[in-house]
């Protein structure tokens, strides 16, 4: 017991346990089950400690070498897997495009009753994981949730807040049953628009990407020629003047097609 007493005060408190069942998961990707366990206890703290965070926490690699002994090799291996079979998220961010981590915990749970041959509740099953580790509904196609988000942080310069995708899957709620809600998304996406609606939506004023950028593409077509016009033209007389001043009614009315389309 001394014996035992002396070494565990010469050992770091934490101590790299690889679950059964994460083992089970991973197969014989030893790196995966290593990362995959050690990921789960920083989850833990992160979620304690800073539930803000959503789950996400930062990684470098010379963090996963000191603490796993994993070499890049070593651990891009593990991390693929794990990305592969949708336990994982990652992406680059802060300062220095640290990367960051995120567990999907409902995917991960599903998997372990599976190894112990039982049916996950249906409960944990009726949600998933958007990119940002936000909680959805399953009923919402996820590929186009995210792409969507995509079309949000153009408008408006930044990703919904927790608060505005509440909004946006209670706008989506409504719809379902009625509609395909991967037409409803899909028509949001092309269009532009920050929000879900039914597919009898028309709206009033032009103002989808489409329509944006043919009219911004006609304006500088006629920005571009009346440029040159002046730039290169002598002076003209008033014959010309008004040749000009028909070439301009007539880039107009372009213009006013345009706005149409």
């Amino acid at each position: 017991m001394l014996l035992l007493q002396t070494l565990k005060s010469h050992l770091n408190e934490e101590c790299a346990i690889v679950y059964r069942e994460f083992s089970a998961i991973c197969g014989t990707n030893v790196q995966a089950a290593t990362m995959l366990s050690k990921f789960v206890y920083w989850s833990d703290v992160v979620h304690r400690t800073e539930p803000q965070k959503c789950g996400w926490f930062y990684k470098t690699a010379q963090h996963l070498y000191e603490e796993l002994g994993l070499t890049r090799r070593g651990y891009e291996k593990g991390r693929n897997f794990l990305i592969s079979q949708g336990l994982l998220q990652y992406k680059r961010g802060g300062v220095h495009g640290k990367m960051h981590f995120c567990v999907n915990f409902g995917r991960l749970l599903e998997m372990v009753y599976a190894i112990k041959g039982m049916v996950a509740p249906k409960n944990i099953l009726q949600t998933q994981i958007d990119r940002d580790n936000y909680t959805i509904p399953k009923f919402i196609p996820l590929d186009k949730w995210n792409d969507y988000l995509d079309v949000y942080k153009d408008k408006k310069g930044k990703f919904p807040s927790n608060k505005q995708k509440s909004a946006l899957i209670k706008q989506l709620a409504r719809l379902r049953g009625k509609f395909d809600l991967n037409v409803v998304m899909e028509r949001s996406i092309v269009a532009g628009w920050i929000g879900f609606y039914s597919p009898e939506y028309q709206p009033s004023q032009a103002n989808t990407y489409q329509e944006q950028k043919h009219i911004q593409a006609v304006q500088k077509e006629i920005q571009e020629q009346h440029r040159q016009r002046e730039s290169q033209a002598p002076p003209r007389s008033e014959t010309k003047k008004e040749e000009a001043r028909k070439n301009v009614a007539e880039m107009m009315v372009q213009l006013n097609k345009a706005k149409k389309w």
